[in-house]
């Protein structure tokens, strides 16, 4: 109980102190929150394929019109291994296709488990290229593949699937010397 109320008094305190931010100190930072579904392959101890459907959320903070950090998180949905998951860091690219369009690299680097899946030390390596389209200022869609790899273990599946992004601009103040 002690650690819920420290952490509520960290939050309220950031947001006294940014409340008083003024409009020169307060910044904009572009975030888009992705909900992905996609298809991959689990291969368990004995070696045989199992189709998986897998569900997540990636979430990118733009440094620059072209390059973003975030993390992501998957969770199996359809197949033999509920209670799987993974989540991880994700470092990426982004440039634009004519008016509408992307194109887009990344990797997410991280750990997961779970649903009696082989998945050796846990840690995994998930490269990605998507295509995306603008709907609208807010919205996006995309299909993307990737490859995801567990060190250790049998789990070695391409990847495929698609997504729905919504955008938003985060304004932040700015903290340093007066």
């Amino acid at each position: 109980m002690r650690k819920y109320s420290s952490m509520l008094m960290i939050c309220l305190l950031a947001n006294v102190i940014s409340a008083h931010a003024t409009e020169d100190e307060l910044h904009q930072q572009h975030v888009r929150e992705t909900f992905h579904v996609e298809h991959l392959e689990l291969t368990p101890q004995n070696g045989d394929d199992e189709d998986a459907v897998f569900y997540g959320a990636n979430l990118a903070w733009f440094v620059n019109d072209y390059f973003f950090w975030g993390g992501g998180a998957y969770g199996a949905a359809l197949g033999k291994r509920g209670g799987f998951f993974i989540g991880g860091f994700r470092l990426g690219g982004q440039m634009p296709l004519g008016k509408m369009g992307y194109a887009e690299a990344s990797v997410l680097v991280g750990g997961g488990g779970g649903g009696a899946a082989g998945q050796g030390d846990g840690l995994f390596v998930r490269p990605e290229i998507s295509l995306g389209y603008r709907l609208s200022p807010s919205w996006d869609v995309e299909a993307h593949a990737a490859y995801i790899r567990f060190t250790g273990s049998q789990i070695a599946s391409p990847v495929f699937g698609g997504g729905l992004s919504y955008h938003y601009m985060r304004l932040f103040g700015v903290t340093g010397d007066r």
